[in-house]
């Protein structure tokens, strides 16, 4: 596929916004690092785990049950229900990327993070053509990823020297607030924190991170419900609309 001069414009620009982020996802992804590592991980196996999830919740969703010798069926399914998010994620960006051939949508969704969907649906859509968009979503997911990975990698390698401290965890969880912050400007997003935040009070007391499976179960399905009934798109409406050409 050829890209043009405006293709590669779009490209750079997707990787110039991610410069918003970047503060909150060098954080997490530290802390992140250091969590695998006083969990018990060696940095060989923490570096493998960054590389196959790169989901830092699901990361630090599992390292407990990791540490108590868990069965992996169990495992997987905790990684699976706290990266239900990413279903919403999923249908919004849907709108824009349906028609595109099966592996160039597996490059822009499965590099999909709160950061890059934040980007791109504020800043990566208006006066940008459908390759344009593409483009721009394709940077803003190499950027991250390549900053995710980086301070992930400073986490590993720097837990040695840095003191174990519940402070960090604090203070990760700052940094995810800060990063996921500008998703309540899309549709349906508002109503999804609030069930989350509901259910997750419900359930704080369930053992072996119960509640936040089910606090993002539940968050998940009330903000794709949410989208489509507000948006009024449910999927099988079909094709996404145009954007404004210069």
């Amino acid at each position: 596929m050829a890209v043009s001069i405006q293709d590669r414009a779009a490209f750079q620009a997707g990787v110039v916004a991610m410069a918003t982020p970047l503060l909150g996802i060098v954080i997490w992804g530290t802390v992140t690092g250091l969590a695998m590592i006083q969990a018990g991980l060696d940095p060989a196996q923490a570096v493998g785990m960054s590389l196959i999830m790169y989901a830092g919740s699901a990361q630090l969703a599992v390292l407990p049950l990791l540490a108590a010798g868990a069965p992996p069926a169990s495992i997987l399914l905790t990684a699976l229900l706290v990266n239900l998010r990413f279903v919403m994620a999923s249908a919004v960006l849907a709108q824009d990327f349906r028609h595109l051939p099966p592996m160039r949508r597996f490059l822009i969704g499965v590099f999909t993070v709160e950061a890059t969907l934040a980007g791109y649906l504020l800043r990566g859509r208006d006066g940008r053509t459908q390759a344009q968009r593409e483009q721009f979503k394709l940077g803003a997911n190499l950027a991250i990823w390549l900053l995710w990975q980086g301070a992930t990698l400073v986490g590993i390698f720097g837990a040695g020297v840095v003191p174990t401290s519940s402070d960090w965890m604090w203070i990760g969880q700052l940094a995810v607030l800060a990063i996921g912050a500008p998703l309540l400007r899309v549709t349906g997003s508002t109503g999804a924190v609030a069930v989350t935040a509901i259910v997750a009070i419900l359930s704080v007391n369930l053992p072996a991170g119960i509640g936040l499976a089910l606090a993002t179960l539940c968050g998940a399905c009330a903000g794709l419900i949410g989208h489509y009934l507000l948006a009024n798109e449910w999927p099988t409406r079909g094709l996404s609309r145009e954007p404004t050409k210069r």
